[in-house]
């Protein structure tokens, strides 16, 4: 796949898996149409980035995420603009969004697992860095916690990376652990850097394992396609397979487990509450599918149904559309044994609100216990700033009331 043509208009930049487990960078000749050398290529990871930003188009470097944001500079200048921005501020990602005509100034955005960014300019001629502007001013790094990249192997031998937060001066070792699967579920993963809603698990004590389950972008498509028609079923067991992990790391208190996730990863709690209810606490689901079905005929009119049909089911098939039924968390409400808190949006156009009616019948009907947040005025997510601070204080709080941690020291509790 073609992805940028280089400053010369001869050299094309494509990604190809030939001869290579995952997506690798090489060069192209347009002149002779012929395939060139190889720029870059990992067995773990896609390499799918490249840094171009100046005006004339110049291709600086290969980007690609690995445990963190990666580069393979092909500019000598520009490695060592990397290497001295590292030398100074090391455990961070060093990020040139552009870079003066005549080479001599570079605009850095430099973040990291504590950080949301700084913006820097680095003078190469003078080598001086001078700071522009932070992002957050109100986010003080040294009170976040850090994201470390972890692996594990899932019960059928494929290897899955996550990452783990700890709260800030917490030993690891039977602490509270909440497991947030990302949503999509295909070709979207989670990555190392700041996240806000990590940290608000951590502030509050909490653990935190994300886990790139099979069908995870980022790894080549035979990780990514693994996951293919497989909700609830093995998607699901490397999150349980996660939480397995973690206690028999001696990090998590198998009795203080929470699985809390939005969209797909509200699904993805829903299934881990009906499926195997012996693992979790409590469950946080955020605009989450509770019934694939009624997720996929409404799709399947659009012109991407080739996609749903080969990903998530093909409702023509009678085994598969059997799948989707017992693979919907709707239909074994009764198997949920723990709190479980919800928020959706009333309009919400990918996961309609009747998702979440429909649990909801479920869920009193067996008598079980749940919390619901509807609102009106919110989608597939709430944007509103007050609309949001009050669902993190309803998370807040339904988790002080069914599995405590003890507060960080300096937390300011549900402020």
């Amino acid at each position: 796949m073609p992805i940028a043509i280089d400053s010369d208009d001869r050299t094309l930049f494509v990604t190809s898996t030939l001869g290579h487990r995952n997506a690798a960078i090489y060069k192209y000749d347009l002149d002779t149409l012929t395939m060139g050398e190889l720029v870059y290529s990992d067995d773990t990871y896609e390499v799918d980035g490249l840094v171009i930003i100046d005006q004339k188009r110049k291709v600086y470097g290969v980007t690609y995420s690995g445990d963190r944001q990666r580069f393979v500079w092909l500019d000598e200048g520009m490695k060592q603009v990397q290497d001295t921005m590292e030398a100074s501020l090391p455990d961070t990602v060093h990020s040139p969004i552009q870079v003066s005509e005549d080479g001599s100034k570079v605009i850095i955005r430099s973040y990291s697992d504590r950080d949301p960014g700084v913006y820097y300019l680095y003078d190469r001629s003078a080598k001086r860095v001078s700071e522009i502007a932070v992002s957050v001013p109100a986010i003080d790094p040294e009170q976040m916690a850090r994201m470390k990249p972890v692996t594990y192997l899932a019960r059928d031998g494929l290897k899955l990376h996550a990452y783990l937060t700890l709260p800030v001066g917490r030993e690891a070792k039977n602490l509270p652990l909440i497991i947030h699967p990302h949503g999509g579920p295909y070709g979207i993963r989670d990555e190392w850097g700041y996240n806000p809603e990590v940290q608000f698990y951590a502030n509050r004590g909490y653990a935190v394992l994300q886990i790139n389950y099979r069908g995870s972008g980022g790894y080549g498509f035979d990780f990514e396609s693994a996951g293919f028609k497989k909700w609830g079923l093995e998607m699901q067991n490397d999150l349980s397979d996660g939480v397995a992990w973690a206690i028999k790391e001696g990090i998590a208190d198998p009795k203080r487990v929470v699985i809390s996730g939005a969209s797909y990863g509200g699904y993805a709690t829903m299934a881990g509450l009906a499926y195997t209810p012996e693992l979790y606490a409590a469950g946080i689901n955020y605009v989450g599918v509770t019934n694939i079905m009624d997720l996929l005929p409404k799709t399947l009119k659009r012109d991407d149904n080739y996609w749903f049909r080969t990903r998530i089911a093909d409702l023509g098939n009678s085994e598969e559309k059997k799948r989707v039924y017992d693979t919907s968390p709707v239909h074994f409400a009764e198997n949920i044994r723990v709190p479980v808190l919800m928020a959706y949006g009333r309009n919400d156009p990918r996961v309609e609100i009747s998702h979440a009616y429909d649990i909801e019948s479920a869920l009193k009907r067996n008598k079980k216990p749940y919390e619901l947040i509807i609102n009106d005025d919110e989608g597939h997510g709430f944007r509103d700033e007050e609309n949001s601070i009050a669902f993190y204080k309803r998370v807040d709080a339904f988790l002080k009331k069914y599995v405590p941690a003890n507060p960080i020291v300096g937390s300011t509790g549900s402020e």
